[in-house]
């Protein structure tokens, strides 16, 4: 969010302090034209400061004049050019394994056990969905989808029913109610907020309160964060997982540390531009350091407590 310079802000302010201290003038006014005089200062002081959603009023390609082509991507292509063929094979390697490891990422963390999915089978035409979607995007040159892990954490978190527990005790998963009316009506929603055009113009703070509230939300149920949390407590106050019973506490730490290594490792590829396309090559790594490094380090019992 751009900051607003603070010469800017004392400006906007000075509306309100100016009917404050002609308040002996403007008594002498009056009402209405005291009552619409103020509101105008107020709501022009407040537009101001507070920076709200732009949206187009009509529907149309993000930017017309780089885009370069109509709705359909012209697959003619010069002879001359033909090295444009391998480097677009490379580039699409690039782009199936990123959208194949953020699919199957989401699918992992919507699939758990403690969950209990009876249709967990209709996930597996997540990725033919996906390979279809993005066959039709690229003919048309539109954004690709993407799996949206926190959004599609958090539906299935509000569909989840949990069962009664004692006062102290933690509440465990009754059952997720699973259907598809929701998730189509958030898509028709999606597509009236599109029409809506500058008649939405929602504050952009509370945009990012919601998205930094379903992201907070959806870390309590990763066991990554739960292992960072054991740093800080003593092992006698250690929660009764599979991970606390089976794995000592120290080698715990260590498998703990060396994700953290990874996700700073993710963090700084994706950061920098110049680095951020060999983020496919460094999920490929992991996978390799999952199997043939990690296996080396902890033993088979532990690798499956620790996920």
């Amino acid at each position: 969010m751009e900051i607003i310079p603070a010469k800017d802000r004392c400006r906007a302010y000075k509306c309100r302090n100016i009917t404050q201290k002609h308040d002996h003038f403007i008594e002498s006014l009056p009402a209405s034209q005291v009552a619409s005089t103020r509101n105008h200062f107020l709501l022009s002081a407040t537009e101001y400061i507070l920076q709200r959603l732009d949206m187009p009023d009509h529907i149309n390609f993000t930017n017309l004049y780089a885009r370069g082509h109509g709705l359909l991507i012209s697959a003619y292509l010069p002879s001359t050019k033909w090295w444009a063929t391998l480097v677009a094979l490379i580039a699409a390697l690039l782009v199936f394994i990123l959208l194949f490891v953020e699919t199957e990422i989401t699918e992992l963390l919507l699939s758990r056990r403690d969950r209990g999915l009876i249709k967990g089978t209709g996930m597996h035409w997540d990725l033919m969905l996906m390979g279809i979607c993005t066959l039709i995007c690229s003919v048309f040159g539109l954004p690709w989808m993407c799996a949206a892990a926190v959004q599609s954490l958090a539906h299935c978190g509000s569909l989840t029913v949990m069962k009664k527990a004692a006062p102290g005790e933690r509440a465990e998963v009754d059952h997720v109610i699973e259907q598809r009316i929701t998730t189509i009506g958030v898509s028709i929603l999606i597509g009236l907020i599109t029409l809506a055009g500058s008649y939405l113009r929602l504050p952009l703070a509370s945009l990012f309160g919601v998205f930094l509230y379903l992201g907070v939300m959806n870390l309590s149920g990763v066991q990554l964060i739960q292992r960072i949390i054991l740093f800080f407590i003593p092992s006698k106050y250690f929660p009764t997982t599979s991970y606390t019973e089976a794995v000592p506490v120290w080698r715990i730490h260590l498998y703990t540390t060396i994700q953290i290594g990874c996700l700073l490792v993710v963090y700084t590829v994706k950061h920098f531009k110049q680095t951020a396309l060999a983020f496919p090559f460094v999920l490929m790594l992991f996978i390799l350091l999952r199997q043939f490094v990690l296996t080396k380090v902890f033993t088979e019992t532990e690798m499956k407590a620790v996920r």
